[in-house]
């Protein structure tokens, strides 16, 4: 993915669009916004190093401090003991990958393209493709 796409869908529209069929509870789940979605603006002009909205799994390690329990569309059986997550989420983040090579301080190489035929194989894409560190990016043209 490159260059600009759209994402002009309000954020119960993007829940909607981003359902799925849980497995065990046998029925269809909208997928919980962080934070209520706060930081996400419609935009027809989305482009590389603006915030997004993206489907992850809400497994990540930074969202099990996250509290599910207020938010009455999350499916109790998709959630860790207690009710503390859900199985997928959307989150607002910045489009691009900062490679793990990069000095905190820098902010100069930002990459927001991969090829899927030389994912595994280039070293800036290769760490976090195996690690499992990848989300769907929400876009509708």
């Amino acid at each position: 993915m490159c260059g600009r796409c759209a994402c002009s869908r309000e954020p119960e529209t993007l829940r909607h669009a981003c359902a799925y069929r849980d497995g065990r509870c046998r029925r269809v789940v909208k997928p919980p916004w962080i934070h209520d979605g706060a930081n996400y603006r419609p935009s027809y002009n989305v482009s590389p190093r603006t915030n997004t909205p993206v489907l992850i799994s809400g497994h990540y390690p930074h969202l099990r401090s996250f509290d599910f329990s207020s938010q009455d569309h999350v499916c109790q059986c998709c959630c860790y003991a207690g009710g503390q997550s859900a199985e997928r989420v959307i989150q607002v983040m910045q489009w691009g990958l900062i490679p793990h090579w990069q000095k905190e301080d820098q902010k100069s190489l930002f990459l927001n393209n991969c090829r899927v035929d030389g994912m595994l194989e280039k070293p800036s894409f290769r760490m976090p493709a195996r690690k499992g560190q990848r989300c769907v990016v929400l876009c509708d043209g």
